[in-house]
């Protein structure tokens, strides 16, 4: 912890997380809820339980995220550590959502659910899974060891179908391995020139690839992409997402049309047709491993705006009890925190600071806007502004406008984005000069 004490607020947020939270963590909680918005060591009582709430949920939000995000920091194909940024939030903690949907369903409805995966599953092994064993299989499965071998193959998560016969090479039953990689172009360094943040570049990488049969290093290239950041550059491939045995999903990078990436077309295909979850997909085709079946699908989603939306998929037998949890578990899961009530006085705090220009940071501003509220609730011939809305210090005047009026609608994942770029920036060291 660096020496640094902790707090009264720390402490208790940490109590309502059930686990720590670190140095860098705390402070970008602080950061994005105002740090002069509350005395960290206030007494306890309902006020302070409610901003420690507030600190723990965005503490949570942010720690979730990097640990989701952590998983492709070392997907590459030769095993280096270099930070790659997942360029597809669909994927994304695809397992926590289904999981937590899949506990809101009752017993009939779990047992519904099973049937219908059942079903659908066997229509999408006869027109689909089919078509992709008869090409790379012969037709039949493959036990679940030999499944996962398979997913993890250099070769099969660079080369294509044509390379593959061109080369003479098995689909099942070879080795691979990376032997170098070496980048063809400059194209980080212009755009780095030029200044541009947070753009995504493409990139073309030399990649030698020793298989055997037929026992020689082939040299491929392959499209790579890099992320330009603040805190540093993330460099990655596309990746495919599946579920092990164990019942954790994994990512395993592939260059966009290898056989691998012909799979990840296939299940993202089933999963958008039949409901079937996205990471169980891969086994089930390779070895007819049953996939699970979504009822419910809920994700938060955001714009280029500062915007966040819920979006749910429910089929129609559900109960309306059952969509209802669902929509209050991802409500939570959206605001990190549980959902109050909005006051007027809120709306028109919001209203209040919005129209005459958001102050940032310690902007002396607040405090002006502080006393033309509080002036508003003092005049008597203004029926806008009660008497009982005024406040007894700019830090709680600040405070409500940052955690009641404007944080259940910013974008969110611009925050978690920001945070996510700072840890991978701390543990790689890889700033921008």
């Amino acid at each position: 912890m660096s020496g640094i004490e902790k707090t009264k607020l720390w402490c208790r947020a940490e109590q309502i997380l059930g686990e720590k939270i670190d140095e860098d963590t705390w402070d970008y909680a602080r950061e994005q809820l105002g740090n002069a918005c509350v005395d960290e060591n206030d007494d306890v009582d309902a006020e302070f339980e409610d901003y420690a709430e507030d600190y723990a949920g965005i503490a949570r939000n942010a720690m979730e995220y990097f640990a989701k995000h952590a998983r492709n920091l070392a997907l590459t194909v030769s095993g280096e550590n270099w930070p790659q940024e997942d360029l597809e939030s669909v994927d994304v903690g695809a397992q926590i959502r289904d999981d937590a949907a899949r506990g809101l369903l009752n017993e009939l409805e779990k047992a519904r659910a099973g049937a219908l995966g059942a079903y659908y599953a066997e229509i999408a092994a006869q027109e689909h899974a089919a078509l992709f064993r008869e090409t790379y299989l012969e037709g039949g499965w493959l036990p679940v060891d030999q499944a996962v071998k398979f997913i993890d193959s250099p070769a099969c998560r660079l080369l294509s179908r044509r390379q593959f016969e061109e080369l003479d090479i098995p689909y099942t039953g070879h080795r691979a391995e990376i032997r170098e990689e070496k980048v063809l172009d400059n194209n980080l360094n212009i755009a780095r020139l030029a200044g541009i943040e947070n753009t995504v570049v493409p990139r073309q990488v030399a990649v030698s690839l020793w298989v055997d049969p037929p026992g020689r290093t082939v040299q491929v290239e392959v499209t790579k992409y890099s992320r330009l950041g603040r805190f540093g550059d993330s460099f990655g491939f596309e990746s495919l997402e599946f579920r092990e045995q164990g019942g954790k999903n994994r990512r395993v990078v592939t260059a966009v049309s290898s056989v691998l990436y012909e799979l990840r077309t296939l299940a993202r295909n089933l999963s958008e047709t039949y409901g079937l979850n996205y990471a169980d997909i891969p086994l089930f085709v390779l070895s007819g491993q049953q996939p699970r079946y979504r009822p419910i699908e809920f994700s938060d989603a955001y714009g280029d705006v500062a915007r966040g939306t819920i979006t749910m998929r429910v089929d129609p037998w559900v109960a309306p009890e059952t969509v209802c949890r669902a929509y209050r578990r991802a409500q939570r899961t959206a605001l990190g925190r549980r959902c109050r009530a909005i006051s007027e006085r809120i709306i028109k705090l919001f209203a209040f600071v919005v129209e005459r220009g958001e102050p940032h940071g310690r902007d002396g501003r607040w405090l002006k806007l502080f006393v033309e509220w509080n002036n508003n609730c003092l005049d008597e011939l203004n029926k806008d502004f009660p008497k009982e809305w005024d406040y007894s210090s700019p830090r709680h005047f600040q405070r409500d406008y940052r955690q009641r009026a404007k944080l259940p609608l910013v974008e969110r994942r611009y925050f978690e984005s920001a945070y996510a770029e700072r840890m991978r920036g701390r543990h790689f060291g890889r700033r921008l000069r």
